[in-house]
Order: structure tokens, then sequence, then C-alpha cells
């Protein structure tokens, strides 16, 4: 059991050896601190190796906002016979719609039409009984007939 603890976070230590292992984390890290405090000094070398990782890092930018530019005016090139077609075929069914809406009105008139000749039709066929056959008449006439 001696010497094989394992420290977990946020647990309070169990024994002596834990503590000193602990405090040794934090001796690591105040000493990591002072090394990156005393680096941040700037020396000639390290602006010179920031300069150029700051330039490609422009030129990737650079390259990138390119590539994205070509890349959105492939897309326009490629979609513009469909959006042409997409056009075509937008005023192809607006002016459908408009014709289906003419036959629709020509035939309501046509079906008035029919409705009102078959009301005359009728007032025909009523008034026809009403007037005496003709035959009938010529016969009940004193003319001789041929026979």
């Amino acid at each position: 059991m001696t010497g094989g603890a394992t420290v977990i976070a946020g647990e309070a230590p169990e024994t002596d050896d834990e503590e000193e292992q602990s405090s040794g984390g934090l001796q690591e890290n105040r000493s990591l601190k002072e090394h990156s405090s005393r680096s941040s000094e700037w020396k000639p070398s390290d602006v010179l190796r920031r300069w150029w990782s700051v330039h490609i890092d422009e030129k990737l930018e650079q390259r990138w906002r390119a590539l994205g530019a070509d890349v959105t005016l492939f897309t326009v090139r490629q979609s513009a016979a469909r959006r042409k077609q997409l056009d075509f075929l937008k005023n192809a069914t607006t002016n459908t719609q408009h014709i289906v809406h003419e036959v629709s009105f020509n035939v309501g008139r046509a079906i008035e039409n029919l409705t009102r000749l078959e009301a005359n039709v009728s007032l025909l066929l009523v008034g026809a009984k009403l007037v005496p056959d003709l035959l009938d008449a010529v016969r009940d006439c004193d003319m001789p007939t041929t026979d």
C-alpha cells in the first residue's frame, strides 16, 4: 500500500505521501509559470519566427479566401443553366395556368348557353303541342283528296 497511492482531483489525501506528491505537482506548476514568464521576454529570433508564422497564416488565409471565391464562382456557373431552365418552367407554368383559367371560363359560358338552349327547346316542344296538327286540319276541310 505504501508508495502506490494515487491522487484523485477533488479528494482529500489519505496519507502524508499523497500530500507530498500533490505539493510536488504545485511546485512543478510554479516552475512552469516562472519559465513561461521568463520566455515571454522579447528576443529578436522569437519576433522573427512569430512574424513568419503570422505571414504564413495570412498567406493561408488568402489561399482559403481565393478557394472560397473560386468554389462560389464555380457553383454559380454550374447553377446558371438550371436557373434558366427553372425560369422557363416558371413562365410555362404561369402561361398554362392562364390557359386553364380561360378554358374554364369558356366551358362555363358554353354550359350557360346550353342551359338556355335546352330551356328554349323545351318551350318549343310545349308550344308545338298547342299548335293543332296541320294534317288533321287539312282532312277536316272539304277539299277533295286525290287517291
